[in-house]
């Protein structure tokens, strides 16, 4: 079965560009002009991806309708950025993935790909939890930026750092999951970022070994939010690998 997608465009060059490049990846586009008719979309319709063009009024209203959805239905946003638009009004609304315009297919690729995992339907019970714990951004030789991971899924995570972040596409990092001893070296690819240094940052290239490490401590993490406060001492022992 293949995954649905809205994309609210004017434009129709974009609207041509979005709508390929969506169907590249297995999603069966649907369309619209307006924040009215996106939303009543959106009421009715289960879509995993959403594309919003924020030079259409009121964007950003139907960004937060969407966002307002059951959690098991929920989207993830795209919000297509002019020059024009404040991004971080985007990102308030809602704006998972910012498209900056002019579009180009490699940016669409890039972004979509960074997404792919979030919306595939087989890895929607694996949710985004809240944690803390140090990421060390490896910029080179010789910068080392030290941020704070503040949630984790299967396939990314959003980081605060205490400053901007300097413009870059891929990183490595190193972190460590609460309660383990063991260290993840991995790279990561940069999704979104704002002025106030908060990031979203996709793991691009995990290995199989580390993919499942991951895959195991959310599973567990998972389990741990529903035991009773009695159990959750002797829980974790266990944790520790």
């Amino acid at each position: 079965m293949k995954l649905k997608a809205l994309i609210m465009c004017r434009n129709p060059h974009n609207l041509r560009l979005v709508a390929h490049t969506l169907k590249r990846f297995d999603f069966r586009p649907d369309s619209c002009h307006s924040a009215e008719e996106a939303i009543e979309l959106v009421a009715r319709s289960d879509y995993e991806v959403v594309m919003l063009d924020f030079d259409v009024a009121e964007a950003a209203k139907a960004a937060k309708f969407a966002r307002m959805t059951p959690q098991h239905r929920r989207p993830v946003i795209f919000g297509m950025i002019g020059p024009s638009t404040e991004v971080e009004r985007s990102l308030r609304a809602g704006v998972n993935f910012p498209l900056y315009k002019p579009l180009e297919p490699e940016q669409l690729v890039h972004s979509i790909r960074a997404a792919y995992g979030f919306v595939r339907r087989d890895r929607r019970y694996m949710g985004r939890y809240a944690i803390e714990t140090v990421v060390y951004l490896l910029l080179g030789r010789h910068l080392v930026i030290p941020t704070l991971m503040v949630n984790l899924s299967e396939d990314g995570f959003s980081i605060q750092a205490a400053e901007p972040l300097p413009p870059f596409e891929k990183v490595a990092v190193h972190f460590r999951l609460p309660g383990t001893r063991r260290a993840i070296d991995t790279m990561a690819e940069l999704v979104w970022s704002d002025s106030a240094g908060k990031a979203g940052m996709f793991l691009s290239d995990i290995n199989f070994s580390t993919q499942r490490f991951l895959r195991n401590w959310l599973a567990r993490h998972a389990q741990q939010r529903q035991l009773p406060s009695s159990d959750r001492a002797s829980s974790r022992a266990a944790v520790l690998v």
